[in-house]
């Protein structure tokens, strides 16, 4: 599946998953329960991926 964006998708795109990546780092950091720190590293590293292909273009 692809999708186009505009400039200003990108960018508002990019702050959305931004923030979400901080929320997600605070959580890992205070979560004591190990399969729901797995499945939050998991999210962490989703959300690493995504920005990564969204600052290329």
């Amino acid at each position: 599946m692809n999708v186009e964006l505009t400039d200003p998708e990108r960018k508002l795109l990019l702050r959305l998953l931004n923030t979400a990546l901080g929320d997600v780092r605070s959580q890992v950091r205070r979560t004591r329960n190990p399969d729901w720190h797995d499945s939050l590293k998991g999210e962490e590293s989703t959300l690493r991926e995504l920005i990564g292909r969204l600052n290329v273009n």
